[in-house]
C-alpha cells in the first residue's frame, strides 16, 4: 500500500513536470513555413512549404510540395484545413489547386495528406515537425513520412507565395500586406 502511494505521487510529479515544460503553439501561427518532407516509401526528401493564414477567426492554409522527376522539378499546390490542439498543429489537404506535373502523371483522386506537427521554439526559431500520412484509396496504399518546417520572416522569395500571387490567391494570406493601388496624377 505504501508503494502505491509513492507511485501515485511520482505519476503526478511527472505529469506536472511534463506540463510545465511542454510548449503550446503561439497565438499567431500565421506566416510562411519552409523545410522538408521525407517520404518513407521513396526514401527521398522533398522541398515543402506551408502558408498559414487567418480568415474570419479560423486558420486556413496552402501547401506546395516539390518533386524531382527525371532531373526536372515539379510542384503541386493544395489548400489546407488547419486545427490547433495544444502544441499540435494538424493540417489536412482539402483541395488540389495547381501543379506543373508532366502529362504522363495524373493527380491521384481522393488522396489527401494529413500532417500532425508539434510546435517547438528554440531561441528565435519556430519549428513544426512530425509525421504525415496519406489516406488509403482503392488504388493507393497509404504513404507515411516526416515533415520538418521552420517559420520564415522573409516570404517574398517563397515559391508558394509567388505561385499564389500568380493564381490570384495571395489576398487570402493574412500575413502578406495588401498592395496599395498606385496613385494616378492628373494634370490640370
Amino acid at each position: 500500500m505504501q508503494y502505491c502511494k509513492y507511485y501515485i505521487i511520482l505519476c503526478f510529479a511527472l505529469f506536472f513536470c511534463k506540463a510545465s515544460f511542454s510548449q503550446s503553439a503561439p497565438a499567431d501561427m500565421t506566416g510562411l513555413w519552409t523545410g522538408l518532407m521525407y517520404n518513407d516509401t521513396t526514401e527521398m526528401n522533398y522541398r515543402y512549404e506551408i502558408a498559414i493564414s487567418e480568415k474570419n477567426g479560423k486558420l486556413i492554409g496552402f501547401s506546395q510540395t516539390f518533386f524531382i522527376i527525371d532531373g526536372k522539378e515539379y510542384y503541386g499546390v493544395k489548400k489546407l484545413k488547419i486545427t490547433i490542439d495544444g502544441n499540435k498543429i494538424i493540417t489536412q489537404d482539402s483541395k488540389h489547386l495547381d501543379n506543373n506535373y508532366p502529362a504522363t502523371i495524373k493527380v491521384p483522386k481522393g488522396v489527401y495528406v494529413i500532417n500532425v506537427l508539434n510546435f517547438e521554439q528554440k531561441n528565435d526559431v519556430m519549428m513544426l515537425s512530425g509525421m504525415f500520412e496519406t489516406n488509403r484509396t482503392r488504388q493507393y496504399a497509404p504513404a507515411t513520412g516526416y515533415v520538418h518546417i521552420e517559420r520564415k520572416i522573409d516570404f517574398k522569395k517563397s515559391p508558394l507565395v509567388n505561385q499564389l500571387e500568380k493564381m490570384g490567391l495571395a489576398g487570402e494570406l493574412s500575413f502578406v500586406p495588401a498592395e496599395k493601388p498606385s496613385e494616378v496624377i492628373v494634370a490640370k
